[in-house]
């Protein structure tokens, strides 16, 4: 009812805007403003793929790291919401689909020579979250969930021969997190709430599925990524701390220690495959610092080489000598950037067009926080119209879910409200995570 009501309310907010101000530019050409994000690189690092908007609903993309015009691999009527290229098989690439949530997640796999694809996920009525490939490609997981059933279930889909392999079950949501180097392991987050998380180690030798950590309670245990060696790995976790931080976890030890732990929540990060390098986006304000470490030179790229912004979907080729990330500031859609971590050189490989809107004509929000009865500051960002005088009317936009929080990135509909002489706060109401445990 909430969901409606909220739909119904923005529909009206349209429609007024629309009839009262002519303004320069439509709403229609507000949401045709494109956006490419979650990149995947192929097992060489030479080619990147990832999802694009360009034709009005997300589909695949690939491209060469070197420059050149994309080549569009999916057609899918109702578009992609992921895409996962084989660690080892550069002619293999995992896709989801639908681009939205109004059916059920299906998983195919493509063929990028031929063009033929297969379905990985059986159940079309359940739904499926890729979880991770095994580093030769000859596996994969994902977690299926359906309808009629209490529990969600890690399933494996092994290439050669085609098979589907039940792994694991359990109550709450599962997420299949990595694999070892060796396949010998399957690193397996269980989802209790938004603040707490566990993470299970699933051994295929002894088909055992063991808890590594304490009963999370108020913790989260979460994004692991192995080391090269597969006797550790690190991970996200804010256990016995305010904020989420990088650690390092030997796994025959019953304790973790912690490798980054600003003040605030590191948001994202990744690790090279052969250790050499870290990346991490630690959230400040609506921003993401974007800071990325040479591991084995022991320095630490300066924060100011990247754009300010909002960067996601961190990831670093097979080889270790390029990071892909999307971003996006309140003046631009989301991009895809390549840095090469060697030659220090950084690139944008996409240019997302802004619906024919002149980039000046977006407003950059202003930080800004306020009281409340129980003594927080709670944080937001307010936008006000340019050239704005006098009193002007508000939309507050209050985020949808624990995992929205107002950022410094290009919000279509808040940008044509703009146009139309409205002014809008985005705060970041209790209960969201990102701004630390007791915000929340």
């Amino acid at each position: 009812m909430r969901r409606i009501l909220r739909i119904s309310l923005l529909t009206a907010l349209l429609m007024w805007a629309a009839s009262a101000c002519a303004g320069d530019f439509s709403l229609v050409e507000y949401m045709n403003i494109q956006n490419a994000m979650k990149p995947t690189f192929d097992a060489q690092g030479s080619e990147f793929a990832y999802l694009w908007d360009v034709s009005g609903i997300p589909q695949v993309w690939r491209a060469s790291v070197l420059g050149g015009y994309p080549m569009q691999v999916t057609f899918f009527e109702d578009g992609a919401s992921g895409c996962w290229w084989s660690p080892f098989g550069p002619q293999s690439l995992l896709v989801a689909v639908p681009a939205d949530c109004k059916k059920p997640v299906q998983l195919w796999l493509v063929n990028l020579r031929s063009g033929e694809r297969e379905r990985v996920s059986e159940d079309t009525l359940a739904a499926h979250e890729f979880g991770c490939w095994a580093s030769d490609g000859s596996r994969l997981a994902y977690t299926v969930t359906r309808k009629d059933q209490s529990e969600t279930e890690i399933v494996e889909y092994r290439t050669d021969p085609r098979q589907r392999v039940s792994v694991y079950r359990s109550a709450g949501l599962l997420r299949a997190a990595a694999y070892s180097p060796d396949n010998r392991y399957l690193l397996i987050e269980c989802v209790n709430s938004a603040w707490s998380c566990d993470l299970h180690l699933h051994d295929f030798e002894t088909g055992a599925t063991t808890r590594l950590n304490e009963p999370a309670g108020g913790a989260r245990f979460m994004h692991p990524v192995w080391d090269k060696d597969g006797a550790s790995f690190h991970l996200l976790t804010d256990s016995g701390r305010e904020y989420l931080g990088v650690a390092h976890w030997p796994l025959d030890s019953a304790q973790f220690t912690w490798i980054e732990t600003p003040e605030a929540d590191i948001e994202e990060f990744a690790v090279a495959r052969d250790g050499s390098s870290l990346a991490w986006c630690v959230r400040d304000g609506g921003y993401s610092i974007l800071h990325v470490r040479n591991q084995r030179r022991g320095v630490d790229v300066p924060a100011s080489r990247f754009p300010v912004g909002v960067a996601r979907d961190l990831l670093f080729s097979n080889d270790g000598s390029k990071l892909a990330y999307s971003f996006a500031a309140p003046d631009r859609g989301h991009d895809i950037w390549l840095y090469e971590i060697y030659a220090d050189k950084l690139n944008q490989a996409t240019s997302s067009a802004l619906g024919g809107i002149p980039s000046e004509t977006f407003v950059r929000p202003l930080a800004v926080s306020y009281g409340v009865p129980d003594g927080r500051t709670i944080p937001a960002l307010w936008y006000a119209p340019l050239k704005a005088t006098g009193k002007l009317p508000v939309i507050v936009a209050v985020a949808a879910g624990p995992n929205h929080q107002a950022r410094f990135d290009l919000v279509p509909w808040i940008q044509y409200f703009l146009s139309r002489g409205w002014a809008v706060l985005a705060p970041d109401v209790r209960g969201l995570s990102g701004s630390g445990m007791s915000f929340a």
